[in-house]
């Protein structure tokens, strides 16, 4: 879901449904690519949308120039003005099915009751999937009826994961390194971590305030924390690992917190043993031999004295 996608989408004026797990940045990156196409948009939350003072109108009397009367609607500002060219349809999934039936022509044909709406270009809306979350637990939602999906000429499953370019532009380095950060945890505990959480949690951290309220247990937050403060500990190990430099090596690996952070990336990789592991005190070093078959093997070596 790049920007490139979504601003080709919107040139072409292709109506589009997101789908995907909670805290993903459905919404936001919708209204986001919305106003970078300076488009003037409505945004409803359809759970809690009414279809009559939100959409179709208010009905009243009005009569015509020769003096019969008929049933008439006040519409809301923009749509009476027929000056919006976007929509969103937030939580598409919780609305009442009313409301649901009440869009299916303007989804369509950009019109309700066959009033067309000249500058209306597309609709875009966002659901969560009616099964069960990658946590285990329900939507309070229903499935989209065949014919209403079928209005949307593209439709998104979006993945649960951060977006790379949506943290860097909005958090920099920082946001970077919060997504190395989220994708190096287990999945279980990235079941409890959404995109959304991590946003906030880097929010906290703008303003000086505490992560572990907004992350759970769980999380190594200590080591996001540790790499908000001094970079990516995966990145520092590569950057001194290119250098080759015994020197720089063993500085960085006698940082407990390097050590605590780097040490299973290091024992994978045959070229890294052989830079870092020199360095390492015996304490650690006999540990690590009983944990992992390479490092016991480039030990031996050593005392036999091989070409390592």
């Amino acid at each position: 879901m790049t920007n490139d996608k979504l601003d080709f989408w919107i040139a072409n004026n292709l109506n589009v449904l997101f789908r995907g797990e909670k805290g993903t940045g459905k919404t936001t990156r919708v209204l986001e690519a919305f106003e970078r196409n300076r488009l003037k948009w409505l945004y409803f939350s359809t759970s809690t949308l009414d279809v009559w003072t939100d959409i179709i109108g208010i009905p009243r009397e009005a009569t015509d120039k020769n003096g019969v009367k008929y049933l008439d609607f006040i519409r809301p500002k923009a749509l009476a003005e027929d000056s919006v060219q976007a929509i969103m349809f937030d939580e598409i999934s919780r609305s009442h099915k009313k409301t649901r039936n009440a869009i299916m022509e303007l989804i369509q044909f950009k019109s309700l009751n066959g009033k067309k709406f000249n500058n209306l270009r597309l609709i875009w809306a966002a659901t969560n999937p009616a099964e069960e979350d990658i946590s285990g637990r329900s939507y309070d939602v229903e499935d989209l009826d065949p014919a209403q999906e079928d209005r949307f000429h593209v439709i998104v499953d979006v993945p649960y994961k951060p977006d790379r370019d949506f943290f860097s532009s909005k958090f920099g380095a920082d946001g970077l390194n919060a997504v190395d950060w989220w994708f190096d945890l287990t999945p279980e505990v990235q079941k409890q971590v959404s995109p959304r959480r991590l946003e906030y949690a880097l929010s906290m951290n703008l303003i000086g305030g505490d992560l572990r309220d907004i992350l759970p247990k769980s999380a190594n937050v200590t080591k996001l924390m540790q790499e908000l403060k001094g970079g990516s500990f995966k990145k520092n190990l590569m950057k001194v690992f290119s250098t080759g430099n015994s020197k720089e090596a063993k500085k960085f690996i006698c940082n407990i917190n390097n050590f605590d952070n780097c040490i299973d990336e290091i024992v994978k990789n045959d070229k890294m043993i052989a830079l870092f592991i020199p360095h390492i005190e015996d304490e650690k070093l006999s540990d690590l031999a009983l944990k992992n078959d390479k490092v016991q093997k480039f030990i031996d070596a050593a005392i036999a004295g091989k070409n390592v």
